[in-house]
């Protein structure tokens, strides 16, 4: 029997080719890119079409000129699976670069920024094999749509920033014996709602200023998961800061699941810092008392002397002092100077700031104490000794 040579198709055959036939996965929810560009990152992979051909056999002519794969990507806001067609309905989302014929590609979907309460979109890549294809019944003449790929939305600024917010009662301004400490801190919170993006963790940039009223900021550091305390509120994510000198602190977003770019400014204060204020050191008050000290002896001639001025004893000498800064309550103790040993002692509140100074004004502590120092029958010396809650003398 006699085989006979191997043909090209006649006018009456056709070469089949392999079927159209992708996957597309996701590459990344919706992100910053840059300040005014957020993009969506979808992977195509084409694993069978007309192209896919062993040697000698070639590709056939693409239908219509052009790419032999027409690519086009959809979105909307139901999740459920689109049929073939051969028109892929509208609107179409606009690419970062045209697609190709790769067998691998990145689909870059370019946005505007997210508006508040931006939905979940579920993404349909469409494709086309234009090879082969008769534009009427034929399987090439049709778009081949994925299955839905769920899209988390990027947050909006206002959104992000909503999340944020100081917790008043753990901002602790700079208290130290030494001027220029750096013992102040704070701490703020991030609640995690349902719709939030939660899927990377967040770092922060901590901006300072040295001026408590703001306006001129350097990057101080780094707020990550390093900082984050233990916090029993259900959907609350906590950071402390410590380690902060006196001035106006900002907090800025410099990673989260939205993306790096924008540096959101998420400090969430009306007044639109942290403001961490510096004890001053203890020292007399000389503010109405040029020496912050009064001394009235004790006298055998009383003389009425005008309040608030000491008004003399028969019985007794009497030496106030007066104290500023540090962190009340304070100390005082009057000592013999010759013995050492203490005459009196007494603890004593700040007095009340009239008018009342609230965040993020400031005003330091001040207090005054009165002794009466006994008659021993003879002059004596005496040195004063006073110490503030947290033992700066």
């Amino acid at each position: 029997m006699t085989t006979p040579p191997a043909t090209l198709p006649g006018a009456n055959q056709r070469l089949t080719y392999p079927k159209l036939a992708f996957t597309v996965t996701k590459g990344s929810d919706m992100v910053c890119e840059t300040s005014t560009n957020y993009v969506v990152k979808l992977n195509l992979k084409l694993t069978s079409g007309t192209d896919f051909v062993q040697s000698p056999m070639l590709p056939p002519a693409v239908v219509g000129g052009g790419n032999r794969y027409d690519i086009i990507v959809t979105r909307r806001t139901i999740n459920a699976q689109q049929l073939k067609a051969s028109s892929v309905p509208m609107p179409h989302m606009t690419l970062a670069t045209a697609p190709s014929d790769n067998h691998t590609q990145e689909l870059k979907v370019t946005l505007a920024p997210p508006a508040p309460g931006e939905p979940t979109y579920y993404y349909t890549v469409w494709v086309k094999d234009k090879g082969n294809g008769d534009g009427a019944t034929n399987y090439c003449g049709d778009y081949l749509p994925s299955a839905p790929i769920e899209v988390l939305p990027a947050e909006a600024e206002s959104d992000l920033k909503a999340r944020h917010h100081l917790d008043p009662a753990k901002r602790t301004d700079v208290k130290s014996c030494t001027a220029g400490a750096a013992t102040g801190s704070f701490e703020f919170t991030r609640t995690t709602t349902p719709p939030a993006r939660e899927d990377v963790d967040f770092e922060y940039a901590l901006e300072w200023d040295p001026n408590t009223s703001g306006g001129s900021y350097t990057e101080k550091g780094t707020i990550d998961n390093s900082n984050i305390v233990p916090d029993n509120t259900p959907n609350t994510v906590r950071y402390r800061v410590t380690g902060l000198k006196k001035g106006a602190y900002r907090i800025k977003i410099k990673r989260s699941a939205s993306g790096s770019c924008g540096w959101v400014d998420v400090t969430n204060e009306t007044i639109g810092r942290i403001v961490i204020n510096e004890h001053g050191q203890l020292s007399k008050d000389t503010s109405s008392i040029p020496s912050g000290i009064e001394l009235a002896q004790m006298t055998c001639d009383p003389t009425t002397v005008t309040p608030p001025a000491l008004q003399p004893q028969s019985g007794y000498a009497q030496l106030r002092v007066h104290v500023v800064g540090g962190v009340a309550p304070y100390t005082f103790r009057v000592k013999d100077a010759s013995a050492g040993s203490v005459i009196e002692e007494a603890t004593v509140n700040a007095l009340p700031q009239i008018p009342a100074v609230t965040y993020p004004d400031f005003a330091d502590d001040k207090a005054n104490h009165t002794f009466q120092l006994p008659d021993k029958g003879r002059d004596y010396k005496v040195m004063v000794e006073i110490t503030d809650a947290n033992g700066c003398i």
